[in-house]
């Protein structure tokens, strides 16, 4: 058993997955009839997916500075994960993990543009 066994188990779990698998986009009314915005309710394996992550040592405290230093391409996402090595890779889920804080709604779209799997593939390959 490797120690990246608990975040690699979802690569399955991610391969075909789209957002709406994964949130249900909620709307909170007061008693005055006013709604807020909307907002992202994570189902609960997605949760435990994240969860894992954060109790694992994937996440990569000097991120911004790593993908600022290296040739990450935000507009290219997936190609800098299929080059991307160990550190780099690190960073890369260690953005995708916090950009949901920045913005709702983040991690759907990380599911739908497959994201998620393909930080998890390269990290397969990277530790066979």
């Amino acid at each position: 058993m490797n120690q990246y066994e608990n975040v690699l188990k979802y690569k399955d779990y991610f391969e075909d997955l789209k957002q709406d698998d994964v949130v249900t986009w909620r709307k909170q009314g007061d008693q005055g009839g006013a709604y807020g915005l909307p907002f992202p309710d994570y189902h609960t394996k997605f949760k435990e997916f994240i969860r894992e992550v954060k109790n694992s040592n994937l996440l990569h405290k000097d991120y911004i500075n790593l993908l600022e230093d290296s040739e990450f391409d935000i507009n290219d996402i997936n190609q800098s994960i299929e080059e991307a090595d160990f550190e780099n890779l690190r960073a890369i889920l260690t953005l995708l993990i916090r950009r949901e804080r920045f913005g709702d709604g983040n991690w759907a779209s990380s599911v739908e543009s497959g994201d998620f799997y393909y930080v998890l593939v390269r990290l397969e390959e990277l530790i066979d």
